[in-house]
């Protein structure tokens, strides 16, 4: 029988001739036909047609062919294996390939370089990271050096991964055996280093590729640019340098600069290069235009993000889940109905929810301004998702808790989401039991509040500041003053520190008339004190700036000092208290230029100015903007002299529970917060009155501010269950019809007052009122014991 080439040329003729992916068929067909004319293929014109199926994407029939051989009497040789393997390879049968591999030395045939780099691409296709490193590593131990493709092959399975440590690994490693890497080395690296989050180090790569002149191309760019997607200002460096190369962009490097733009909110740059990607005729594909839609619905620019979903429909574009995902997600409160329109509408294109689309609608449902029932709809979609099952995850849990908290009945039903994670195996974190308590707040439910803090410590989790300030909220819901001294001593016992950052600037109430009123009360204070023989400690635990600028923008925003200080500085005839008062601000004045009452003195600055050589004076003061200026304050003033004063930048709270035993022992305190917000605040004062009245000598004076009756007559109840003995409390009240908005009462509370504190007060804020009243503006004062207000509170038909 003629030996003829399986092409059905002679054999000698066909070995110059290739393979061609569109040959595939014909050559099976000329394989058939010579068995019918029964002629023997050969090894070789066998290996071509098995090699042509691989191109032809035929996998199946390769496999075939290379099975038929021993039947055919013919001995496989490395390069039929090869392009068997080379054929899986293509038709992404990773496992056939390294099947094929293992085959080969039960079949007495060696592997070469092509067998190891067809597997090794296989691999690299899939998510076989570690097979792959270990036939780039069993390479070797079988005398194979691997060539760069192989490096490459291992690159590209390791990027898929994320895997950056490996793949830098091999590519040093390869430059270390003398292989040079190729810009698809680099660009494989590059890319590894972006899916581990690795911007810095993908930069240095991609720097290191330059300087081994190896010229990055746009797979290059594209990569460096994905791996910076979290760093938007390089990536956009990067997408520039790869324009003025004059590079040819395409669709990929687009992409990648569109998504850096859309982690960094910058939507109007992200809509910029959609629009450019569309002049330069390259049609954005689906994930360009969720990129595009997310940058926008990251900064809740909802019409932007739906304009551009819009666009996508009208360029033919078919949206995917994800694309409907990020359009729900944009549509914020107001637009919920949107939100479930967009929901329906997609089911319309039978695309499935996923987690994330429940997600997004639950969460603009949970945006809604108004409650309106929405804790039905998120509870409707959580029975839902059960139905398709889809398994929802924390979020979808958190997010259903919260809008549970929007309508403000549900606790019972927020216990039963808590319990419904339980069963579904997924923990409960803080933010769902923060949610869950404040839920508690609206029915006063105190009582499960408190279980739901002990339910999380048992869930080993701890609670924060936020777990605590809900906890406030419920305790003044429920009316438990007592649980509110509790829940402060819980954060106490496990060094919560509630205060450590303050954003408030007392400027804007500088020299108001409920300004005047406090510093009246103090100076008296402060006047008693230095007629005892005997050193002293003043505290201001929140010492602001010291002194407020009156012109500035802050104190003209509702210029309350018009109805205060100046007022108060064209009076005449005034009391001791009250001209000791002006007479340090006019000094203070004058030394800073003279002419118009300027520049107001704060409490620190105040009580500086009465301290006497060995007195001490401790301020605190956390913002650091403030702190610098009181700072400043105090080294060029010389009202202090021969006196201590020591500036803190602490949480004055926390620094007096464990720290008040540092000073001199006596004296007065003066706590002055800004209550925003107000529960915390007071709480935390009440705490410090109960805890210096039994643990140290001081006078404590404590400012509050009065919205209304019923809030006093709170504050009132809460003072009186401290246990505390009596307490001095001065109300100084002052209405005027052009205070508009603005706080008009306040309250003085005063512990341990000096001896007559309250025969002194009276007459004062008498006379404070006077001075500051005017056409259509009434002040009114008060000075009496706790002990007698609900007496008083009768008498005046109060309560």
């Amino acid at each position: 029988m003629a030996t003829v080439h399986a092409t059905g040329i002679p054999s000698r003729a066909a070995g110059m001739k290739p393979a061609s992916k569109y040959s595939w068929r014909l050559l099976l067909h000329n394989l058939e036909q010579m068995t019918r004319d029964q002629l023997e293929p050969t090894c070789g014109g066998l290996t071509t047609t098995i090699s042509a199926c691989g191109k032809g994407q035929q996998w199946q029939q390769a496999l075939s062919l290379l099975a038929q051989m021993p039947l055919l009497r013919l001995q496989p040789n490395v390069y039929s294996f090869s392009a068997a393997i080379s054929s899986c390879e293509k038709g992404g049968q990773w496992q056939r390939a390294v099947a094929l591999l293992a085959e080969m030395p039960s079949r007495s045939v060696e592997a070469n370089v092509y067998s190891f780099s067809s597997a090794l691409t296989a691999l690299a296709q899939s998510t076989e990271r570690q097979r792959a490193m270990a036939l780039l590593a069993e390479m070797p131990k079988r005398g194979i050096e691997p060539v760069i493709i192989c490096v490459n092959a291992a690159l590209d399975a390791c990027g898929k991964d994320g895997c950056w440590e490996e793949a830098l690994s091999l590519l040093w490693g390869a430059q270390q055996t003398g292989l040079q890497p190729a810009v698809v080395s680099y660009s494989a690296a590059i890319s590894a280093c972006g899916k581990g989050s690795q911007w810095s180090m993908a930069l240095c790569v991609f720097s290191e590729m330059q300087k081994q002149i190896v010229t990055p191309n746009t797979i290059s760019y594209s990569a460096a640019i994905s791996a910076c997607e979290k760093e938007w200002q390089m990536a956009l460096t990067l997408w520039e340098c790869l324009q003025a190369l004059q590079a040819q962009v395409d669709v990929v490097s687009y992409t990648a600069v569109i998504s850096a733009c859309a982690k960094g909110s910058e939507w109007q740059r992200a809509l910029q290069l959609l629009h450019e990607m569309q002049s330069e005729h390259l049609q954005p594909n689906v994930i360009c235009y969720n990129a595009a839609a997310s940058a926008c619905g990251n900064v809740q620019m909802w019409a932007q993000a739906l304009r551009t979903f819009a666009s996508m429909m009208c360029a033919h574009v078919l949206p995917s889940v994800r694309s409907y995902n990020t359009v729900i997600g944009a549509c914020d409160g107001e637009r919920w109905e949107l939100a479930i329109d967009l929901f329906a509408q997609m089911q319309d294109k039978t695309l499935q929810p996923d987690v994330v689309t429940y997600n997004s609608i639950i969460g603009a449902l949970e945006r809604a301004d108004q409650a309106d029932h929405q804790w039905t709809h998120a509870v409707a979609l959580l029975e839902e998702m059960a139905a398709r099952d889809v398994e929802p995850d924390m979020t979808t849990f958190n997010t259903a808790i919260s809008a549970q908290f929007k309508d403000g009945k549900n606790v019972d039903k927020v216990l039963s989401l808590l319990q419904s994670m339980r069963v579904r195996k997924l923990r409960p974190d803080v933010f769902s039991f923060n949610t869950a308590i404040t839920v508690c707040e609206a029915g006063a439910r105190w009582q499960q509040a408190f279980q739901l803090l002990e339910d999380m410590r048992d869930e080993d989790l701890e609670p924060d500041l936020v777990s605590y300030n809900c906890l406030f909220n419920v305790c003044y819901a429920g009316g438990q003053w007592a649980r509110v001294l509790d829940v402060v001593q819980d954060m106490v016992t496990h060094g919560i520190d509630g205060f450590t950052t303050c954003r408030y600037d007392h400027l804007t109430q500088a020299g108001s008339s409920l300004d005047c009123f406090k510093h009246a009360v103090l100076i008296s204070l402060l006047a008693a004190f230095t007629q005892e023989p005997g050193r002293f400690t003043y505290i201001d635990t929140h010492a602001g700036r010291g002194v407020y600028d009156l012109t500035m923008d802050g104190a003209l925003q509702d210029s309350t000092f018009e109805h205060g200080i100046k007022l108060l500085d064209q009076a005449q005839n005034m009391s001791f208290i009250l001209t000791e008062y002006m007479t340090q601000l006019r000094r203070y004045n004058e030394a800073e230029g003279g002419g118009p009452l300027r520049h107001y003195l704060g409490s620190p600055a105040l009580a500086s100015r009465w301290l006497r050589p060995g007195d001490e004076a401790v301020c605190f003061e956390l913002s650091s903007t403030m702190y610098k200026d009181l700072a400043a304050l105090f080294e060029r003033d010389a009202g202090t002299a021969g006196s201590k004063v020591r500036l803190i930048p602490e949480n004055s709270y926390w620094w007096l529970l464990h720290h008040v035993h540092e000073t001199l022992g006596t004296g007065l305190i003066l706590m002055d917060p800004p209550y925003e917000p107000y529960n915390e605040y007071t709480a935390w004062n009440l705490f410090l009155l109960r805890h210096l009245h039994r643990s140290s000598r001081y006078c404590v004076a404590v400012w509050f501010p009065c919205f209304n009756a019923d809030q006093m007559a709170s504050l009132y109840t809460q003072l009186q269950t401290l246990d505390v003995g009596d307490l001095l409390v001065a109300e100084f009240q002052i209405s005027s019809p052009a205070a508009g908005a603005s706080l008009t009462q306040s309250v003085v509370v005063v512990l341990r007052p000096p001896a007559d504190m309250d025969q002194t007060l009276k007459p004062l804020l008498g006379e404070l009122g006077r001075f500051l009243e005017g056409p259509g503006t009434r002040a009114s004062s008060s000075v009496f014991w706790l002990s007698k207000w609900r007496e008083r509170a009768k008498w005046l038909g109060g309560l």
